[in-house]
């Protein structure tokens, strides 16, 4: 996924650069309470890194935590162009995961699809993996949960949420609309 974000934003610098965009804009942006998006970061690096073991219950309330960070800190800015795309994907992603137990569910043959054998390897014998399960038949809007598969030069292929993909869209037209 951070490939496609990077080459979402770069998408939209050329873009910008192209239409002659003013890029003195960017410099002057300001979105508020960023600080929620760093506080929400650093629950993710602390519960998916190998600092703490903590329960499946703990896990999933912390990640949900962090998601309505998320949120909080896109409806704090919804005046900002492209945010209101931005808060489609977030709540998308938390409405998933919030009917899930606080899991992403994930198909696993779209992880097979996109190569990562090792990650339905740990789905199948761990049951879940960093923030998502094995999507199955009691999986909830399985149809918001990761199953596109992304293809990705120099990394193993993606495997994205359609929320994911409205947020990328989300930050391309963010970027675009300050440089234009």
């Amino acid at each position: 996924m951070i490939f496609w974000i990077v080459v979402s934003v770069l998408l939209a610098f050329l873009l910008g650069l192209i239409f002659k965009g003013n890029f003195k804009k960017m410099a002057n942006f300001r979105l508020r309470f960023w600080g929620l998006v760093f506080v929400a970061l650093l629950i993710q690096i602390v519960i998916f890194g190998d600092f703490l073991k903590l329960s499946l219950e703990w896990l999933a309330i912390l990640y949900f935590l962090s998601l309505l960070l998320l949120l909080l800190f896109t409806l704090l800015n919804v005046k900002v162009p492209g945010m209101v795309i931005i808060i489609l994907g977030v709540f998308l992603n938390l409405l998933v995961i919030a009917f899930n137990g606080g899991f992403m569910p994930a198909d696993p043959q779209s992880y097979l699809e996109a190569g990562r054998i090792e990650s339905v390897k740990t789905l199948q014998d761990v049951g879940y993996l960093n923030n998502v399960k094995a999507a199955g038949n009691d999986t909830r809007l399985n149809f918001l949960g990761d199953w596109i598969v992304l293809p990705q030069p120099f990394f193993p292929n993606a495997v994205v949420s359609l929320g994911d993909l409205i947020l990328l869209l989300g930050l391309f037209y963010l970027i675009l609309r300050i440089l234009l």
